[in-house]
Formats: structure tokens, sequence, C-alpha cells
């Protein structure tokens, strides 16, 4: 193997690292503008509207899409038996990553938003994205080609899936003109376009790669094999087959047709199966290492992100029904799951993998087990912290909205909104500090992830496939 083994996948975790640092210091300006807006949203720059896309695309593309990228390349030769192929043109498009991802983070707040879902990246900024994320599809595909592994691992059912989810969803999802009316929908085609993107991108990428490598490092992590390969299958086809239908639940009473909210509906219910097999699958594998918990940074990060997830999943579901929507949809329950999600579920698990691989791919230890537990602590009771105040603020804000529409007491806009904001005003002055707590937690883990790479103890480095096979 030459010396550049597992280069991409090693500054791939680096630089994702700079990007949770980013996205955490975003996130309490964020709230911070929430609550302050007549102090911190003086600038348009900084208003609530612009600071969230940025904060989102941040965390998602720059934070959890080069995670994701770098534990791909970390993956593939582990899990194929072959070299990674295109080690340098992974190294490459890093490169051009990096600026692409912060320049679409910073597009919002110069106004230029598309108003797209999730990510709102103008157009020329989307193929630049998609070119991005085209590279490690084609690297998988390569690498698989050469593949010396008879068996294919469950891990790698989560690669592919996530790095052709990743692309495939990001070219009908974002790229104008891919899809026209539909027929029986008309303008709500967008609507449904944009909704599904943002869920299959969540589920079936960002979090689905986190569960992937949550499945090849626990067995490594506590030296029991998998609990249930049939387990895992059930979990990871229902997530395949249920994450785009569930999307629809986010337009539960709108002209959406019926049947479309109800097989939503159902399809979010469903997406509570893969949770709990995954919860399931990952305390059978720990059973007779419950040890590994005190012991294994990378182990309590997984148990904590699984813990979040099934969290995420129940409450998703709940929003789902059409007499649950009446009162909690077009709510901040909506950014409830999509935070925890995103700094509770997906970051935990990108946690987990970056600390597992540094002294794989580094060849150093991790340099602080006190700095990574105060990561945990800081980043998961802040995650928890912000998905409740948030829920709450949503709930109290739609019973308000439902109490002044029935007993016309007043008009919930205009002068009338001072009511539903004085009734959610504790909770949402909590927010920043929530929001400091996560921030608290990702400047330990950059710190740690940091001075790991250049002091940690120096261990000895893997060594993968033989010399001489790599291409590209």
């Amino acid at each position: 193997m030459t010396e550049d083994q597992d280069s991409a996948a090693r500054l791939h975790l680096f630089a994702s690292v700079a990007f949770s640092v980013v996205s955490g210091l975003l996130l309490v300006a964020l709230f911070l503008s929430l609550r302050f807006p007549t102090v911190v949203g003086q600038l348009p720059q900084l208003t609530y509207g612009r600071l969230k896309p940025m904060v989102l695309t941040t965390a998602v593309l720059g934070w959890l899409t080069l995670a994701g990228i770098g534990a791909v390349y970390y993956l593939l030769p582990r899990l194929t038996g072959a070299p990674m192929w295109g080690e340098r043109i992974a190294r490459l498009n890093l490169m051009a990553a990096v600026p692409i991802y912060a320049a679409a983070a910073l597009a919002p707040v110069l106004g230029l938003s598309s108003g797209q879902e999730l990510l709102e990246v103008p157009w020329y900024l989307d193929l630049l994205i998609l070119a991005t994320l085209a590279v490690p599809l084609g690297v998988t595909i390569q690498t698989l080609r050469h593949r010396t592994e008879e068996g294919i691992y469950v891990s790698l059912w989560y690669v592919v899936a996530g790095v052709t989810a990743a692309f495939g969803l990001w070219v009908v999802g974002n790229l104008p003109g891919v899809i026209g009316d539909l027929p029986g929908l008309g303008g709500m085609t967008t609507a449904l376009q944009r909704v599904m993107f943002s869920s299959g991108f969540l589920t079936l990428w960002v979090v689905g790669i986190g569960i992937g490598t949550a499945y090849y490092l626990l067995p490594q992590e506590t030296g029991n094999p998998l609990f249930s390969r049939g387990l895992a299958a059930a979990g990871f086809w229902s997530v395949v087959l249920a994450a785009l239908w569930a999307a629809p639940t986010a337009l539960t009473h709108t002209p959406v047709p019926g049947w479309a909210q109800t097989v939503a509906a159902v399809m979010a219910l469903g997406l509570v199966i893969p949770a709990l097999a995954v919860a399931t699958n990952f305390a059978g594998t720990l059973h007779g290492r419950w040890d590994t918990l005190s012991s294994s940074l990378p182990v309590r990060f997984a148990v904590a992100a699984t813990s979040f997830l099934v969290l995420v999943s129940l409450a998703s579901a709940g929003r789902g029904f059409p007499s649950v929507a009446s009162v909690l949809g077009f709510t901040a329950t909506a950014d409830a799951v999509l935070m925890v999600t995103i700094f509770g579920v997906a970051g935990q698990f990108a946690a987990a993998f970056t600390y597992h691989a540094i002294p794989r791919i580094a060849g150093r230890r991790v340099f602080s087990d006190f700095s990574g537990r105060l990561h945990l602590r800081m980043a998961a009771v802040g995650s928890a912290a912000l998905g409740f105040l948030l829920w709450v603020t949503g709930t109290v804000t739609g019973y308000t909205w439902v109490g002044a529409a029935r007993t016309g007491s007043f008009v919930a806009a205009g002068e009338g909104w001072q009511e539903v904001e004085s009734s959610t005003l504790v909770f949402t002055s909590l927010l920043p500090l929530a929001a400091l707590l996560v921030a608290v937690g990702l400047l330990a883990f950059g710190y740690n992830v940091f001075r790991s790479y250049t002091s940690g103890e120096t261990v000895p480095q893997e060594v993968l496939v033989p010399t001489g096979a790599e291409n590209g």
C-alpha cells in the first residue's frame, strides 16, 4: 500500500470537523437572532431567515456530508478487500468541495437563495455541488468492481445506498426543470419535490451513512460480532422504502391529495421500525461488553446517536397524523425534529466515527478523553434541550392558534401575533443557551481532533492492502 493510504478519508474528516465548529457558533447566532431580532437582526444578513439556511448548509454539507464522504473512503477498502480507487481524485475533489460548500452556506446570507427546502442553494452552485457528490459515487462503483470480499457487509449496504441517494436526490430535488407538473398535482409537484429531497437526503444519506458507520465500529470496538444480520436487513430496507414516501407529512392539510397524506403518515410510522431495529441490534452487539460504554468514546457517541434516532422517529411519526398536524403542523415542532436529527443523531454518529478512525488513519491516539466526554455531554444535553424547547414552543403555538380560531379572542396575525409570541417567550429565551451548549461541545470536538492529529500519542497505523493496486 502507498504512503497515501487513507489520505482522502483523513483530510475529509479533518475538514468536516472544522465545519462542525463553525456550524455550532452559527447555531448560537441563529437563536440569538430569533430571541433578540431588534438587536442581532439590525443587519439584514443576521436575520433569522438568512441565518437558518446558513446554519443548515454549514452543518449538512460542510460537516456531515464531508464526514460521510470521509467515512465512505475509509470503509470501502476495509469492506471490499480492494484498494480505494481514485485516492488522488478524491483529494482533489475535497479541495474543490470546501470552497463550494462554504459559498453555498454564504449564499443565503447575501440574499442569493433558491427558497429550496433544507438547503437554499442557487442553481449554479447546485451544479458544482452535484459534481462533488458524483466523485464519491464514482469511487464507490469503481472500488466495488475490484472487490475481493465475497460477502457484502451491512455497512456496505448503507455506503452504496447513501452515495447513490446523495447524488440522485440532488439531481431530482435541486436542479430546475428535472420534474414537471405531475398529473393531478399541478403546482404542488414542486412542494413535493422539495420535501422529498430534504427528507430523503437527511434520512438516506446524512443519517443513513451514520448508521452504516456505527454498524462497522461497534463490532470493532467491542470485539463482538454483529448481533443480527437479519434485523439489520429489515431496518435497512425499511429506511430505503419509507424515507421518501414519508416526506409529505410536512404537507398535511395542504392541497396535496388525501391519499398521499395518508400514505405519508403510515410510512412515517413505519420509520419507527428501522430505528428500533438499529437500537436492538446495537444493544445485542454490546451484550457482555457494556463496559465499553465507559472505555470507548466511539461507543458512547454511537449509543447517544441511536437514542436520539429513536426519539426523532417517534416524534416524526406522531406529526404525520392529520389530527396531530392540525395543531402541530407548520410550527416549531418541525424545527425540533430537524435540529435533533442534525446535531443529535447525525452529529453524534459522525463524532463516533471520527473518534474511531483517528488512531487508524492518523497513527495517533485520541488526545483527550476528558474533551471527548465534554463534547458528548454538551452536545447531547444541548441537542436534547433544543429539541425539547422547540417542540414545546411549537405545541404552545399550535394550541394558541387553535384556541384563537375557535374562540375568536384574537387573530393570530399582525398585532395579534404578539399574543402568540408572548405565550412562548420563556421557551425561546432559553434556546440560545441550549445552542451554546451544542457549540461548546463542538468546540471541544474541534480542539480534541486537532490536538489528536498534531499531538496525540503515537500508535501503530493500520496497513490495508498490497502496494500497487491504486488507480486514478
